[in-house]
C-alpha cells in the first residue's frame, strides 16, 4: 500500500536529516580548530547527503500522488505531510506521519540554526584574516589624501604598498 512506502520514505528522509545534522555539528569543530581539509571532506559527504535527500524526497512524493489518485483527488498538485495526514484513515499511519513530520521539522530547524553559527565562524574567519593581511602589509594605513589618476606616480621603494620581500629595492 502507498500509505506505508510513503512513511518509510519519510523515516529514510528523517534519518538522512539526522547525518546532515551530525555533519553541520562536526563542521562547527573543523572551523574552530581550522581544519580544512577535514572541513572539505565534511562538506563532500554533505553533498552526498543532499543527493539521497532529493532522491528520497522524489519517492515521497511519487507514493503521495499514488496514494490521492487512488482516492479520486488531484494529482497536480503537490500535497504537504499535513495534507496527506487528514486523507489517513488509519490512526496508527496517521500517528506515524506526525511523529515523522514533527521530527523532520525539528531536525531541519537545528540544522539551520547550526548552518547559520558555521556561517558567522567562517565569517569571522575570513574577517581576521582580512584584518591580519591588512596589519601585516599596511594596506589600511595609506593616507585618505586625493591624488590625481590621471599623473602616473612613480614607485618609491619606501611606500607603504611596496611587498617586504621585494629584491629590486
Amino acid at each position: 500500500m502507498s500509505i506505508t512506502a510513503m512513511i518509510i520514505h519519510l523515516e529514510d528522509l528523517l534519518e538522512i536529516h539526522r547525518l546532515l545534522l551530525e555533519i553541520t555539528e562536526r563542521k562547527r569543530g573543523a572551523i574552530v580548530d581550522n581544519e580544512v581539509d577535514i572541513l572539505t571532506g565534511y562538506v563532500n559527504q554533505e553533498s552526498r547527503l543532499i543527493k539521497q535527500v532529493t532522491q528520497k524526497d522524489d519517492l515521497w512524493k511519487n507514493e503521495a500522488l499514488t496514494f490521492v489518485a487512488a482516492l479520486g483527488l488531484k494529482t497536480n498538485k503537490t500535497y504537504t505531510i499535513t495534507e496527506i495526514m487528514a486523507l489517513v484513515d488509519n490512526e496508527t499511519e496517521r500517528e506515524r506521519l506526525r511523529r515523522v513530520q514533527s521530527g523532520l521539522l525539528d531536525v531541519i530547524a537545528q540544522i539551520k540554526k547550526n548552518n547559520a553559527v558555521n556561517e558567522q565562524l567562517i565569517k569571522q574567519s575570513l574577517a581576521y584574516i582580512d584584518y591580519s593581511l591588512d596589519l601585516y602589509t599596511g594596506s589600511f594605513a595609506q593616507e585618505s589624501v586625493y591624488e590625481n589618476p590621471t599623473q602616473a606616480k612613480k614607485p618609491d621603494s619606501r611606500s607603504k604598498g611596496a611587498a617586504r620581500f621585494d629584491t629590486r629595492a
